[in-house]
């Protein structure tokens, strides 16, 4: 009932309201919008045009309890466009990434720095699926119909993501940080 009261005041122009709707959504948004665009300064722009969006049809939103999604998929539609040229994805270096159940059997614990950059090495389709699938959530059918591509085509770059990391975490462990191949 407050998120009705509060979006019901945004859409009447009150500005109190708008800032406390901005406040409570920017941190989060930014990060999704740093995760894909690649630095901050994109982020902050992209931010700002999505939230432009977000004030100017937020009349539209007809489920007050979906507003979080309906905010993020603006963002993620923002930041897809401000990439048409860019191309570049990214997972926050200081930001906490889960263990990822890639490699069978395998507990793998990396600093956040190593697998972010094994991410930001895997080609762009993978990083675009693989970032919007396990990192933001997504189904294969919400991607595909962000990116534009196929649902079997999302799956089939979430699986070669996941296949590319292995090879990475498997050649890590096998090399160290030092870069000669353990013997053993």
């Amino acid at each position: 009932m407050q998120d009705a009261l509060l979006i019901e005041k945004c859409i009447r122009g009150n500005e109190l309201a708008r800032y406390q709707l901005y406040q409570r959504f920017a941190q989060p948004m930014y990060h999704t919008a740093w995760r894909m665009v690649g630095n901050g300064e994109d982020a902050k722009d992209v931010l700002q045009q999505a939230f432009i969006k977000i004030f100017s049809n937020l009349h539209t939103v007809q489920d007050i309890q979906a507003v979080a999604g309906w905010i993020k998929r603006i963002v993620i539609n923002t930041a897809l466009d401000h990439l048409q040229g860019k191309r570049r994805w990214r997972i926050e270096p200081q930001e906490y990434i889960p263990e990822l159940a890639i490699a069978a059997d395998a507990e793998i614990k990396m600093a956040v720095q190593e697998m972010h950059d094994m991410i930001m090495e895997l080609p762009d389709g993978c990083k675009q699926v693989f970032c919007l699938y396990l990192l933001e959530g997504y189904k294969h059918q919400e991607i595909a119909e962000m990116l534009e591509i196929t649902e079997s085509t999302s799956k089939s770059q979430y699986w070669r993501a996941k296949q590319l990391l292995k090879q990475k975490i498997t050649t890590h462990e096998q090399t160290g940080r030092t870069g000669t191949v353990d013997p053993a």
